[in-house]
């Protein structure tokens, strides 16, 4: 079984009564404390990469750094990989297994490294992976390479009693960086002094859905060596001339800890590599190739990310199937580890989590602003505890999407809100059932509300509720474990609540978002495509659309087949909540028009900024003008390769499939927008005929063509 590294690193910010960020952190931080001249340092080679020079802390933490050393003295690391690499966060290695689930400590099995105050997690600490606290340590251990946090990160924190900070802390996790939330809870050992620069490169690798580099990254040897007393490189890994302007953290850590000489930057690219800014994705597409051939549709991204904070409802763990390898699930995950869940990967698609143990009502801040389905912890963990504390969320810049509706929802299950300095809290001594409208069709509000009320006492009556497939979703999930729901899909959605839910398998419905992308991808390059692992009955607005357009359509049990042979023409589109035409599926179909015969007019009835990716196709030829949430397309039957940038998810969808049908290049920028709802969509699309490429951009390159 593959394990996910953080599911090693739980939160402790935010759990009440442990000690991450509390009284124990007044004491002056040691990480940066210098080795003397023949000190041992643990120095670990990197296959292709170079070398990290570790100093460990035996006066602190003996028994933990004895078992580090012995390892490597005893040649233990050699030849084993960093199979685990989170991008500004860590890397871990250490494991004979290779997959996270194996490895002991030299006297066999577990053993307690313990935690010293005085040894935080600073960016280049080095610490024990465990399973649930310092008696779980064995021979895995990871580095931190997470970059600077906010002070409005650790104000949070503060303003909301999950601990204070020094002065000297503060100062640290603001220039140098780290990952503050694991203090406490891991045995933090030892301190990168030289080769941090090597970690980070490592941290940036690209990584399959278990953070698993695609491309292994061996550490040749660990060895154990003296120190020479040569000048210390804390982040880079060979000298540099000192440049005027010394780097800000350097001069920070100086300052702050007064006992070290750290060297200073040499160029504004240094900096920019030492914060994992050095490279920038994009796609490049050379259309006019046709499409054709059979494609596999991943998971609902929509649904996902609502049936992982619902795991916290449950008493038993569970395991999710037909999970999407999509950057918003990833969060999703990383927030219940950093929460203090179990997370486990049995295979690419398939996870386990139990969450059985649980205390923590708090969602890492962090993590929660950056996506929006971030607000369905808070119905969770209200359902769960009678609390909940979330960030106000992040996603997709669309336009207004207030909580008021989830609030109202909350409120009238007998929950308390107040939301302060972007931080939604939540408390109620008792759940209650009651009746609940919804002034406006919410999906949002309508699954944060299910959830909320699994659990309360007596029954729920949710009206005006959406009727979207992922809220069938949930609730089918929520009834596997034994809730009591009924309705959903309708209007009206009746949640009797229960006391106890128990563990479940459970496979997530197909995504028909990405499946109605690939429909229109076939069509817009004219091609033959069957699209697989779908539920026909899901795509029916889409499929009525695509057919007045001139596209066939062919149905099966679980696919469709979607192809053109002559040619397309215009309609007209309104976008509306289920069953109606898909928001979603907007920005894709308008790009499909473009190429059709006549004019089309596209209504957006849900969000005012959707229109946002218009100034996009125009430069690439398209014939489109926009008046408020309407727009007119005039087809003109042909696009151009252009430079374009993604400015949502689903914008930068319909940026691929007019790539895909324009002559000539198309480069796409800011496709991080994109990897948050479409799992592997340049690999499928190749799949298919598509000439389709991810190429990284280094920083430098692009500044100097500026």
């Amino acid at each position: 079984m593959k394990r996910i590294p953080a599911l090693l690193l739980s939160s402790v910010l935010l759990l009440e009564g442990l000690t991450g960020c509390g009284s124990q952190q007044e004491t002056a931080v040691k990480n940066f404390t210098a080795p003397e001249q023949g000190e041992e340092l643990v120095v670990i080679h990197v296959k292709d990469y170079g070398t990290i020079k570790i100093k460990v802390f035996s006066d602190l933490l003996p028994k933990a750094c004895e078992n580090f050393v012995t390892h490597a003295k005893d040649g233990y690391y050699d030849g084993l990989p960093f199979h685990r690499v989170i991008e500004n966060f860590m890397i871990q290695g250490g494991d004979p297994k290779g997959d996270g689930t194996g490895g002991e400590s030299i006297w066999g099995g577990k053993f307690d490294g313990g935690v010293d105050d005085s040894l935080i997690h600073v960016r280049g600490a080095v610490a024990y992976a465990n399973s649930g606290g310092t008696d779980t340590d064995g021979s895995q251990f990871y580095i931190v390479t997470g970059g600077a946090v906010s002070m409005d990160t650790l104000k949070q924190y503060e303003e909301h009693g999950d601990g204070s900070y020094t002065k000297e802390q503060k100062e640290l996790y603001t220039t140098i960086g780290g990952a503050p939330w694991l203090d406490g809870k891991y045995t933090v050992f030892g301190q990168v002094v030289d080769g941090l620069d090597v970690a980070i490169t490592i941290s940036e690798q690209e990584t399959d859905s278990n953070n698993k580099p695609y491309t292994s990254i061996i550490m040749d040897s660990v060895t154990v060596e003296p120190y020479d007393g040569s000048e210390l490189h804390w982040y880079a890994s060979s000298a540099t001339e000192p440049s005027e302007t010394s780097d800000d953290a350097a001069e920070h850590i100086q300052a702050l800890a007064g006992r070290l000489r750290l060297q200073k930057r040499k160029s504004q690219k240094a900096v920019s590599d030492a914060k994992g800014e050095n490279k920038v994705d994009k796609f490049v597409i050379h259309g006019g190739h046709r499409l054709s051939g059979e494609i596999e549709v991943s998971g609902a991204k929509n649904a996902a990310v609502a049936l992982i904070p619902a795991v916290l409802l449950c008493d038993e763990p569970c395991i999710l199937e037909n999970v999407p390898e999509i950057s918003d699930v990833s969060i999703s995950l990383r927030i219940l580890y950093e929460m203090g869940a179990q997370v486990d990967y049995i295979n690419r698609t398939t996870v386990r989590i139990s969450t059985v143990g649980l205390k923590n009502f708090c969602v890492p801040y962090e993590s929660a602003r950056r996506m929006r389905a971030s607000y369905y912890f808070l119905g969770a963990l209200l359902g769960k505890f009678g609390r909940a504390r979330v960030s106000m969320p992040g996603g997709c810049p669309l336009g207004d999407r207030p909580i008021d509706q989830h609030l109202k929802a909350f409120s009238a299950l007998g929950a308390k809100c107040d939301i302060q300095h972007g931080m939604v809290d939540l408390t109620a001594d008792k759940l209650t059932g009651n009746q609940i409208y919804l002034d406006v069709v919410s999906v949002g509000a309508t699954m944060n509300a299910m959830l909320a009320a699994v659990r309360a006492e007596g029954l729920t009556v949710i009206e005006n509720a959406a009727k979207e497939p992922h809220i069938v979703d949930l609730a089918n999930f929520l009834n596997s474990m034994g809730a009591d729901i009924m309705g959903a899909g309708t209007d009206v959605i009746k949640v009797r609540g229960v006391q106890y839910l128990h563990g479940t398998t459970y496979s997530v419905i197909p995504d028909q978002i990405e499946a109605g992308t690939f429909m229109i991808a076939a069509a817009a390059t004219h091609g033959d495509v069957l699209v697989k692992n779908v539920i026909p009955k899901h795509l029916e607005p889409i499929t009525m659309k695509l057919r007045k357009i001139g596209v066939n359509i062919e149905e099966f049990d679980d696919s469709v087949r979607v192809w053109v042979d002559g040619p397309l023409v215009r309609t007209n589109v309104k976008t509306m909540p289920h069953p109606g035409f898909p928001t979603d599926m907007q920005p894709q179909i308008t790009t499909l028009l473009t190429l059709a015969e006549g004019t089309s007019i596209i209504t957006e009835g849900v969000w005012e900024q959707r229109f946002r990716y218009v100034d996009e196709l125009r430069r690439m030829g398209a014939d489109i003008s926009v008046d408020g949430k309407v727009a007119v397309v005039e087809g003109t039957g042909k696009l151009t390769g252009a430079p374009v940038k993604a400015c949502d998810l689903r914008a930068g969808a319909a940026l691929i499939i007019a790539g895909l049908a324009a002559k000539g290049i198309t480069e796409i920028e800011d496709i991080y927008h994109i990897e948050r709802g479409y799992s592997c969509l340049d690999e499928k699309l190749r799949q298919v005929g598509a000439d389709i490429q991810k190429v990284s951009t280094p920083v430098s390159t692009l500044r100097e063509a500026l």
